[in-house]
């Protein structure tokens, strides 16, 4: 994870900035305080935080879901899509020196860790805003190399990232927001996942992007009670968390971790 202390209304980068900067801009102390809940929840189950390099000139640095994804034991760094979260990155790379398994990443496109869902032995990657092609055709090779296979799902033009789209959140349950993916959810999903609708309304706040701790418990933002109660009628824990502040970013739960560590079921 890493701190917003440093948040700062740059020029926004997403729809979601754009609609909030102007007249309604996040508030760091709210922003902290909203963190420090979500910190304490994890502490709370057995999760070991780890804190990313502080970049002063970094306003966007608390989404660390975006700066890299664990694949198996090794890690794909990101290629930032926008210059200003170019340098988050390098922010994590003392933590991965304890770490085993390699690092890939591209040399050519762009490529966020948002975009990318593993699901057992395939990778599910977005292609839109943030993470194009180039940079998937060149990290196929090395990945299907160790025994995976990537598989992309085209995102609606204004969607951020897949994330905030489609997540998987327990070993046969998922959230998704249709209308953003023009292709329907792939149907190596939708035959094994029994996946929650999220309305345009529940969208807005980031409905999708719910952080699950461990299967069947999950971390939710308490401004969407009807996504809750689908999830406790399915069996899962959810923990209902106020997060007005930090969604503002274009990001919530999932958005501000990024795991190292992944556990199969």
């Amino acid at each position: 994870m890493a701190t917003p202390k440093h948040f700062r209304a740059v020029t926004p980068v997403n729809d979601t900035q754009r609609r909030f900067f102007k007249s309604d801009p996040p508030d760091v102390e709210s922003l902290l305080a909203e963190q420090e809940q979500f910190v304490e929840v994890l502490l709370g189950h057995g999760v070991r935080v780890l804190w990313a390099a502080e970049l002063p000139d970094c306003p966007f640095q608390l989404n660390t879901r975006d700066v890299a994804a664990v694949v198996g034991n090794d890690c794909v760094l990101g290629r930032m899509r926008y210059d200003v979260r170019a340098p988050e990155v390098d922010a994590v790379i003392a933590i991965l020196h304890h770490y085993r398994g390699d690092r890939l990443r591209p040399t050519s496109g762009s490529f966020e860790g948002g975009d990318v869902i593993v699901d057992g032995r395939v990778v599910y990657v977005g292609i839109g805003q943030r993470t194009d092609s180039r940079s998937i055709d060149e990290l196929r090779e090395p990945l299907e190399a160790r025994g995976f296979s990537v598989e992309t799902i085209r995102l609606r033009s204004d969607i951020l990232h897949l994330d905030v789209a489609l997540n998987l959140i327990a070993p046969e349950a998922g959230l998704v927001f249709l209308p953003a993916l023009p292709d329907g959810v792939p149907p190596g999903l939708s035959s094994r996942y029994d996946f929650i609708e999220v309305s345009d309304h529940e969208q807005q706040r980031l409905g999708t992007n719910v952080f699950a701790i461990e299967p069947g418990v999950v971390v939710a933002d308490q401004r969407n009670p009807r996504i809750t109660e689908q999830l406790i009628g399915r069996g899962i824990q959810a923990i209902e968390l106020s997060f007005a502040e930090t969604t503002k970013i274009g990001g919530s739960f999932r958005c501000m971790t990024m795991p190292l560590r992944r556990r199969s079921l």
